[in-house]
């Protein structure tokens, strides 16, 4: 099966506005979520957490990433 990361503005916090990378799969409007995982983009250590948090859930529910 393959999967799609989108990503998604998330809520307003003090310092700007926190980003949201979604794990789905099927097409646009049918399909479902796998995973999701909030992030700062701004905070390097963020971002690289929550590229492992996507990938490691993408293994873990036996998918593939795909453009």
């Amino acid at each position: 099966m393959k999967a799609k990361v989108v990503t998604k503005n998330g809520q307003m916090s003090p310092n700007g506005r926190e980003r949201r990378f979604e794990l789905r799969s099927g097409t646009r409007g049918t399909g479902r979520k796998i995973a999701a995982v909030t992030f700062w983009p701004w905070s390097p250590k963020s971002v690289e957490a929550a590229e492992e948090y996507i990938f490691a859930a993408a293994q873990r529910a036996g998918v593939e990433i795909v453009g």
